[in-house]
């Protein structure tokens, strides 16, 4: 079963790759959406895939310096 999540990660986030890099990582696991940059400096998103895919690409939102990951919602 297909689950779906939005996530906004804060922090420097914006001009430093973490779209592509969060976009390929997303690819990989086979997971469809969308990441864009928001106007207030932070990226958000969407992603839809199998439960083990989606807690993979939590973990890897998770990693790194960001100074603020917002709580993942699931639907």
């Amino acid at each position: 079963m297909s689950k779906r999540i939005e996530f906004r990660v804060e922090g420097t986030v914006q001009g430093v790759n973490f779209r592509s890099f969060t976009e390929t990582k997303a690819t990989g696991l086979n997971l469809t959406g969308y990441v864009k940059n928001a106007d207030d400096g932070s990226v958000i998103g969407e992603a839809q895939g199998s439960q083990s895919s989606l807690d993979k690409f939590v973990q890897h939102l998770n990693m790194g310096r960001r100074e603020f990951v917002q709580p993942v919602i699931r639907r």
